[in-house]
């Protein structure tokens, strides 16, 4: 799902966030005097100062304990670098520090905070830890699974990188929308995330939560669907029935999401199947069909195959994709039949669109001859017309049409666009790999497809096969 320019703040806000949970932690971990932990070692030495740190400085101290002073030729002294500092209680701070005397200073908003000897564990820059980043993203390569990449989120987190954390889950998310790896990860009480704060009236809360959702990245609305889900539930749920119909793809993405997550029973399937097959955009029409396909409902699989039958190749082509989202076994015989039917008599694949012609060109008239009559007296000649006629006639088929405003919101459909379709829905549903051909499906259908439905579908009376078979 495309990303709103909102996204930005959100992640800002995160980081906000990070910094305030890891100083909120510090005056609770330093109740008790400790004794001041060994001289922080970075990770690589450091470059050359940036800028000397502002003095005098307005230092506020967090629980200051008694300091021991820098050894003498510190290289930290003075030098204000963009860093990674992780607490002993596990949080960490990112963002502007020097080491002064001996102890740490955190720089927040305009004011430096200064931290008690002890409370450091570990120190990296920023930029160093962001460069190992990429270096380990480059190594998994572009055909990494969804289990590298979570790991690969995890370590980020781990290193207190959580905007880039996020911006990980969110393109696993995207790809795989129930990685389980991810959703943990996103499950962990250290993540560092808050809601706006509320009104005190619930339903305007629920409110303020769903627009909030609506623009949000991925991550973000699996969390808000989380906290959504400790709410009211009638509230709750007329809210999300309500957004599917917003004048916002955004929001009625969310909505299907919020649906799906926290009412896999089933609620509003009426709009959720309108939304899988008439909605103009392709995020809102998969959220819709995943909704749809959690409820393990195969009977919703009825309105959609009629769909497949439509004088409409727009809704043809999108009710083959929702079916193949959904994943229902009973889905495999009306898709297959459909491919079948689309045969012509020229055989296998050669489907041969409406036809037309056009000429395009010019006559010339001119005299070839002439027609001589002879009467009493007189002789009279009669002119033969011949024509030239130079030109060419073009023969015109309809392919496909396309039009609309470009983007998810325009149109673009034609005969391979709905056989690619009901071929990919095929491939999604039974798992089988052949080749992307009509030809190839339409020979496992007549060789095979009925075996494999009596296997994965049985009809009143069969027994079906095991879940570990299927």
């Amino acid at each position: 799902m495309p990303q709103s320019p909102c996204f930005g703040g959100i992640r800002q806000t995160v980081s906000r966030l990070s910094a305030l949970a890891a100083i909120g932690l510090l005056s609770v971990a330093l109740t008790a005097q400790e004794s001041p932990s060994p001289q922080d070692t970075l990770d690589e030495p450091l470059l050359p100062p940036v800028r000397e740190a502002p003095q005098p400085r307005d230092v506020r101290a967090i629980d200051l304990a008694p300091e021991a002073s820098a050894p003498a030729g510190d290289p930290l002294d003075g030098e204000v670098r963009e860093r990674l500092l992780k607490l002993r209680h596990g949080p960490f701070l990112r963002g502007a520090s020097v080491k002064v005397d001996g102890h740490w200073e955190f720089k927040q908003s305009d004011r430096w905070i200064a931290l008690a000897d002890g409370v450091v564990e570990s120190t990296r820059l920023e930029h160093r830890v962001i460069r190992e980043l990429r270096e380990r993203e480059s190594a998994l390569g572009r055909d990494a699974g969804p289990e590298e990449r979570a790991q690969l989120a995890e370590w980020a987190f781990s290193e207190g990188l959580y905007r880039e954390g996020m911006a990980h889950l969110d393109r696993i998310l995207e790809r795989w929308p129930d990685n389980a790896e991810a959703l943990l990860l996103l499950g962990d009480p250290a993540l560092p995330f808050a809601l706006p704060p509320g009104t005190g009236d619930a339903g305007a809360d629920v409110a303020e939560l769903a627009v909030y959702g609506g623009r949000a990245p991925r991550t973000v609305q699996e969390l808000v669907v989380r906290s959504m889900g400790t709410m009211d539930d009638e509230l709750v749920r007329a809210e999300l029935t309500r957004r599917l119909r917003s004048p916002k793809s955004s929001e009625r993405c969310f909505a299907a999401l919020g649906l799906r997550r926290l009412y896999p029973e089933g609620v509003a399937l009426q709009e959720l199947l309108r939304r899988s097959v008439l909605d103009p955009f392709e995020d809102v029409r998969h959220s819709a069909a995943l909704a749809l396909r959690d409820t393990g409902l195969e009977g919703l699989t009825l309105p959609l195959v009629r769909g497949l039958e439509s004088s409409s190749s727009v809704i043809r082509t999108h009710s083959a994709r929702s079916l193949g989202v959904m994943g229902f076994s009973a889905s495999v015989e009306p898709l297959a039949t459909r491919l079948v039917t689309l045969r012509t008599a020229a055989g296998g694949d050669g489907w041969r669109a409406p036809a037309s012609n056009i000429f395009v060109g010019r006559q010339i008239s001119f005299v070839q001859d002439f027609d001589t009559e002879i009467a009493t007296n007189a002789a009279i000649a009669k002119p033969v017309i011949g024509v030239i006629q130079e030109g060419a006639t073009l023969d015109v088929r309809v392919h496909g049409m396309s039009g609309g405003t470009g983007g998810s919101g325009g149109l673009s459909y034609s005969h391979n666009t709905e056989t690619k379709a009901i071929r990919r829905a095929l491939a999604s549903i039974t798992g089988e790999e052949l080749r992307d051909t009509n030809t190839a499906w339409r020979d496992w259908w007549e060789a095979s497809g009925r075996d494999w439905l009596s296997k994965h579908h049985p009809r009143p009376g069969q027994t079906a096969p095991p879940a570990a078979d299927r």
